[in-house]
C-alpha cells in the first residue's frame, strides 16, 4: 500500500508523518505542492526549515505521486483534483485539518522562527474539498496534539482494517519526535 498525507499548512502534517513512521510505514521525504516538490534530507532538518529552497525540485508535482514506493508515503499541500483523485485513489489518503485561526497564529509564529517571509494562504476549505471522497480518512490537528487516542485507533483501523499498535504509545512518540516544522510551542 502507499500512503497520502494531505494537509492544509500546519495541520500536523510531519506530526502525522511521525505517527505513520512509528507504524513502521516508510517516508519518501517528498513533500509535494501546486508549484513542485521538495526532496528532503532527514539528516539536515534545520537545513530544511531554514533553506527549504535547497530541496525543491522544479517539476510538475505529479511526478512526485510515481516516487513513491509500496509501503510508503510523502506529504503535501494539494487541493483536489481530478488529477490528484486518479493518482492517489488506491492509496491510503490521510487529510488533515486545523482550525483557520490557530492554523493562522501557529503559521505566522513558524514563520518568525525559522526565518522565512511567506504570506499565509487559509487552504480549510481546500481539504474540505477532499473530505467527501472515496478512500479518505480526516484527522484534525486538535485531535492529534489533545492527545486523543482513540482517534489513532480509528486511523490505524482505517489503514490495516485492525488496531496493531499501542495508539497510545504511537501518539507520544509522535508528539515527542522531531519534525521539520515543529514549532517552539510544541516542542
Amino acid at each position: 500500500m502507499k500512503y497520502f498525507i494531505n494537509s492544509q499548512p500546519k495541520a500536523g502534517t510531519y506530526l502525522a508523518a511521525n505517527i505513520l513512521q512509528s507504524m513502521s510505514v516508510e517516508p519518501t521525504n517528498i513533500h509535494v505542492t501546486p508549484a513542485g516538490y521538495h526532496k528532503y534530507d532527514p539528516q539536515r532538518l534545520e537545513e530544511g526549515r531554514s533553506n527549504p529552497q535547497n530541496f525543491f525540485v522544479s517539476r510538475n508535482w505529479t511526478e512526485a505521486f510515481h516516487l513513491v514506493s509500496q509501503n510508503q508515503f510523502m506529504v503535501g499541500h494539494i487541493p483536489y483534483s481530478e488529477t490528484a483523485d486518479i493518482l492517489t485513489h488506491s492509496w491510503k489518503r490521510i487529510i488533515l485539518w486545523r482550525d483557520a485561526k490557530t492554523a493562522t497564529e501557529s503559521y505566522e509564529r513558524w514563520q518568525k522562527e525559522s526565518g522565512r517571509n511567506k504570506a499565509f494562504k487559509d487552504q480549510t476549505q481546500i481539504m474540505f474539498d477532499w473530505m467527501d471522497k472515496y478512500n479518505i480518512f480526516v484527522m484534525r490537528f486538535e485531535d492529534m496534539v489533545g492527545k486523543n487516542y482513540s482517534i489513532i485507533d480509528d486511523l490505524q483501523k482505517y489503514l490495516y482494517s485492525d488496531i496493531l499498535f499501542d495508539s497510545e504509545n504511537i501518539l507520544n512518540r509522535a508528539l515527542n519526535s522531531p519534525s521539520l516544522t515543529k514549532s517552539t510551542k510544541r516542542v
